[in-house]
């Protein structure tokens, strides 16, 4: 582009300018903006439109001036959003894209997409509700898809007319004004045309990578479907398992109610043997007192025994002190003869006395002898009775102090099971818990696998709508190679015919 015609659209572009500065105005006003906000927005834009108006008509800086309508333009944007945030706004950005590509310079055009770009990310995340009423990022990338879109179109656009307008200088000296007019029209055609055949290009591959990227998705589908199919299976089977575990735990549970029983049957009848235990102690204890005194009774036998011996040693020496009497008698009675006869009667009598003295001592000694002996033998045996209920009673003590532990381990043994039984409980709450959450699991499963199924089925619909696409596009690329054709014809007809 020569310097005049760069010059030119300079002015042409500041023109443009000035009406979207006064129609940014006119919208403030209109939308309620406070008067602060206009009158940023009327300041800013009026040193921007002047700057790029007096530099264009001054002709100062003509190939710069370009860039500084793309800078001030992103600007004059910014300007204008933030005092009125409004989802129209953002139409002046695909203007700034038809402004600029007034150059035909593809690398302005690709400056002003990425300021756009830029822009429109901020204005998306820093005016999300008051300009996009909260709208989700799925909109902001379609946005974003929009603008790179339009933008690589521009800009092949502008190659494309920059290529041709080349040409067309080259040929302009040869042709004539008809031709001209007619060349300018056919180049229009083939820049759409051209448009319209990169586009369909770009489409026609995406559309490709569409099919496959269907395709992949129809085969993880697929997979996923059989990962299901085998997880409801697995899950069926692990609510099986879950039920059998169920009917083991409630078996379980009906065995800890019983041992809980019987450790309570255990424990009452231990107190029970505690008791009998304490009284057999008792009467132990009593029937050693009994012993006990009648031992020292048995002591008291023997030593009357001994003084009734001591007695018998008295009588039996009185016995013999009676017989010398009575042969003392005997023989005063001799001597006396006829006088003594009543004497010697009497000294019969006291020696038949003595005699039966000493015999009846001697008896009676006998007798003690015996009895002594068998006190002896008593006196024995109650000392080895003594003993064996000492035994006895130390045994007794060993026994309740053994019941003693065998009860505190039967208190254990109780509050185990009744923990026990208080665990299996729990335990059937939560099997049953489980067995019903593996039971939806398993429904939830089965509907996730006919949702898939039918996800599935929409892929591979989707997959046909996509094949046909595919093919309308090549049915549009051979319409189009027939017009590109049909261009290249007639432009051929009319250089020649010029």
């Amino acid at each position: 582009m020569n310097r005049e015609t760069l010059i030119s659209r300079n002015r042409m572009l500041s023109n443009l300018l000035i009406i979207l500065y006064l129609l940014g105005l006119a919208n403030n006003f209109i939308s309620g903006v406070p008067v602060q906000g206009i009158v940023a927005y009327a300041a800013s834009g009026a040193i921007l439109v002047l700057i790029i108006t007096v530099s264009a008509y001054k002709k100062w800086i003509p190939r710069t001036v370009p860039y500084l309508v793309v800078v001030f333009i992103s600007i004059f944007s910014l300007i204008l959003t933030a005092t009125s945030p409004k989802l129209s706004n953002l139409l002046i950005i695909f203007i700034s894209l038809a402004v600029v590509s007034l150059y035909n310079r593809y690398s302005l055009i690709g400056i002003s997409g990425v300021l756009n770009l830029g822009l429109t990310n901020f204005f998306f995340i820093s005016f999300n509700d008051s300009m996009f009423q909260g709208l989700g990022f799925d909109i902001l990338f379609s946005l974003n898809l929009y603008i790179i879109l339009t933008t690589i179109i521009l800009m092949f656009q502008a190659h494309i007319a920059s290529t041709m307008q080349q040409e067309t200088a080259k040929e302009a000296a040869h042709a004539k004004e008809s031709n001209a007019q007619m060349q300018k029209l056919l180049q229009s055609i083939q820049r759409t045309q051209a448009a319209i055949s990169t586009f369909g290009q770009r489409v026609r591959s995406n559309v490709q990578s569409t099919r496959e990227i269907t395709s992949e998705i129809e085969t993880a589908f697929n997979e996923v479907s059989a990962g299901i199919e085998q997880q409801s299976l697995s899950v069926n089977t692990m609510n099986d398992m879950m039920t059998k575990q169920d009917e083991q735990v409630q078996h379980l549970g009906g065995a800890a109610a019983r041992s809980n029983t019987a450790s309570q049957a255990s424990l009452e009848e231990t107190k029970a043997q505690r008791v009998r235990i304490g009284k057999l102690k008792t009467e132990i204890q009593q029937l050693q007192g009994r012993m006990d005194t009648t031992t020292v009774s048995m002591e008291r036998l023997t030593n009357m025994s001994g003084n009734i011996g001591g007695i018998l040693e008295t009588v039996d020496q009185i016995a013999e002190q009676t017989d010398l009497l009575s042969l003392n008698a005997a023989i005063e009675a001799a001597r006396a003869k006829q006088h003594g006869k009543s004497f010697g009667v009497v000294a019969d009598e006291i020696k038949k006395l003595a005699n039966h003295s000493k015999q009846s001592t001697e008896e009676i000694r006998n007798m003690l002898t015996e009895i002594e002996e068998q006190t002896k033998r008593v006196q024995e045996e109650v000392r080895e009775s003594t003993k064996a209920m000492q035994v006895s009673l130390a045994i007794t003590e060993e026994n309740e102090e053994s019941i003693s532990v065998l009860l505190n381990h039967a208190h254990t043994f109780s509050d185990y099971a009744s923990e026990l039984n208080s665990i299996v409980k729990h335990l059937t709450t939560s099997s049953l818990t489980i067995t019903d959450e593996l039971s939806e699991v398993a429904a939830s499963s089965d509907e996730s696998l006919t949702a898939m199924e039918e996800v599935v089925a929409s892929v591979e619909e989707q997959r046909g709508h996509v094949e046909t696409i595919e093919s309308q596009f090549e049915e549009l690329d051979d319409q189009n190679q027939a017009l590109e054709s049909l261009i290249h014809d007639r432009m051929f007809k009319n250089s020649h015919s010029g």
